[in-house]
């Protein structure tokens, strides 16, 4: 299985060409517009929307004969924007967690991370599953300790959570890089080269990673001129 993740800066109708070169089988897309108002999507077999701006959602969407629902369990007011799906191929079937970290304006502790935080504890249960879980999650441990960020949950107690479920960051653990030590940013603020931040993620259980075919994030040079994210690309064996 092919996913990909990634922030596209809004209107992915017209820089889908540059993520469907990949051929990837799940795609899941933050700053998406919502596909029933804008655009032809007829290269997937389906998607799923989410969002309170017709132009600026997530998207998760699948080709290549796998197929995706969202779980019945899912709590849209909680936090609607950490989505839980099942992806169904061929030979398995995988529950996704994908994710568009957001600000919130109403509980400053459950912006962000602090979003992201707070939605694994309500979705724990899923995460003895086959289970990946990708996205934006707008943090970087530099800013765990910020005066500024008293937070439900910050990088490191969200890591912590996955980590004792067997979950582990799949760029971590492939580059043998601590949290706040990366050396490839997945965004670029103001899409300028010397204001790097590595803010998206993947994480998977760890009995998986000897599966892992390819991984990668994608370069300043192929990409800036569609996003000020990278997009996250990992090629897994069906297992």
């Amino acid at each position: 299985m092919k996913l990909l993740t990634w922030n596209c800066n809004m209107a992915f109708r017209k820089k889908k060409e540059q993520a469907l070169k990949l051929n990837p089988d799940i795609l899941i897309i933050q700053e998406c517009e919502d596909p029933n108002r804008k655009g032809k999507w007829q290269e997937f077999s389906n998607y799923i929307w989410v969002g309170d701006n017709r132009n600026k959602g997530i998207g998760i969407f699948s080709k290549n004969n796998y197929d995706i629902e969202i779980l019945d369990n899912v709590k849209k007011d909680y936090s609607k924007y950490v989505i839980p799906v099942k992806i169904i191929g061929d030979k398995e079937e995988l529950i996704l967690l994908a994710i568009w970290a957001m600000n919130n304006k109403k509980d400053r502790k459950k912006r962000y991370i602090g979003q992201v935080y707070t939605a694994i504890k309500y979705y724990a249960k899923l995460l003895d599953n086959n289970i990946m879980i990708a996205g934006d999650l707008n943090w970087n441990s530099m800013w765990d300790k910020s005066p500024d960020s008293p937070l439900y949950g910050n990088l490191n107690d969200t890591t912590k959570l996955l980590n004792n479920k067997g979950l582990y960051s799949v760029y971590h653990n492939l580059r043998n890089k601590k949290f706040g030590e990366e050396l490839s940013p997945t965004f670029y603020m103001y899409r300028k080269r010397k204001r790097p931040y590595h803010i998206d993620y993947i994480f998977m259980h760890e009995d998986k990673f000897d599966y892992v075919k390819d991984f990668w994030i994608g370069k300043y040079e192929n990409w800036i001129d569609y996003s000020d994210h990278m997009p996250l690309f990992i090629d897994i064996e069906d297992i």
